[in-house]
């Protein structure tokens, strides 16, 4: 699926949940053409941690949007998880999930 594909689906079945990688977000502020997408409701991102990606743009392309932020190895399941996903932070360190940092 191209990337102009993905958009003329999201508005022609009224997707309403949304699950991403950042680079996908990326490339929505990236390919910016004032575009809305008001039918996301639920936006899921995940696979990669987020640095450096614009929340403030995100949010003009999915206003309706909630962020859901879950980042960890596909493997291991989920290691942290977000219900308020805020900028520069992969969310909470999950229940019964012990972190160390460090080689």
């Amino acid at each position: 699926m191209t990337f102009e594909s993905l958009k003329v689906t999201l508005k022609k079945r009224k997707v309403t949940m949304l699950l991403t990688p950042p680079y996908m977000l990326e490339t929505f502020v990236k390919m910016d053409k004032g575009e809305i997408f008001e039918d996301v409701r639920q936006l899921f991102i995940g696979g990669a941690s987020v640095i450096g990606l614009s929340y403030e743009k995100v949010r003009k392309i999915f206003p309706n949007a909630q962020f859901f932020m879950g980042y960890g190895s596909s493997e291991a399941d989920i290691i942290t998880f977000s219900l308020s996903a805020k900028e520069g932070s992969s969310g909470k360190v999950a229940a019964n999930i012990e972190v160390k940092v460090g080689f």
